[in-house]
């Protein structure tokens, strides 16, 4: 009885929350180009040069070892390779007054007892408006990548709207929603991978 009262409140505060953030990011997301590479399917892969591989692994022994792996000037040509491969596609995208809101380093592996339970992997959309989120790849092997569902009109309609924040609820309730929706497309992690994508796409990892 009071699991079932806290699920129908989570979902109930979801879509007042959901209600909220799109009457006011639509208006603002309609002012956004969404030109560029990006525009096609509301993604883009890329990868690093074998330099900058070969830099980041010396980072991750580093980690490996103990030390925080921190980024500095010695870095610089890596940075810039990243910034430079990235600025183009993402101002044609989203217009010339984007910024960068974070950095994370995420390390995950296949044999964390979280990725079951992680919400992550579960179909959402980040419910911020139109967002660019990439990941910079520095080791792996394709096995842990981000499902995507691709859309040729980044702002959603109402319809759309209702569709994509039904399946969003599901995770709410704890209903398993990793399931395969058909257009889904598949963004594989591996060494040197870069991959960005609008977070309004409905996405989710897979650990």
């Amino acid at each position: 009885m009071i699991k079932s009262f806290i699920k129908s409140f989570r979902v109930f505060g979801f879509f007042l929350t959901a209600i909220s953030n799109r009457l006011k990011l639509t208006p603002i997301d309609k002012k956004s180009p969404f030109g560029g590479t990006i525009s096609a399917k509301g993604y883009l892969t890329l990868s690093l040069s074998n330099n900058s591989i070969k830099h980041l692994n010396e980072k991750i022994k580093l980690e490996d070892v103990g030390k925080n792996v921190i980024l500095n000037f010695q870095d610089k040509d890596l940075i810039f390779e990243i910034f430079s491969k990235l600025k183009n596609p993402i101002k044609e995208y989203l217009g010339n007054e984007v910024y960068l809101d974070g950095i994370e380093w995420i390390k995950t592996t296949s044999d964390n007892p979280n990725n079951k339970t992680n919400i992550s992997t579960k179909w959402h959309v980040d419910n911020v408006g139109n967002r660019l989120k990439c990941f910079v790849c520095v080791v792996g092997d394709g096995s842990q990548p981000t499902f995507v569902v691709p859309t040729e009109k980044h702002v959603p309609s109402f319809l759309k709207w209702v569709q994509i924040t039904f399946i969003e609820s599901l995770r709410w309730i704890g209903f398993n929603s990793n399931f395969k929706i058909k257009d889904q497309e598949i963004l594989y992690h591996k060494s040197g991978s870069i991959n960005i994508f609008d977070t309004q796409l409905l996405h989710r990892g897979e650990y």
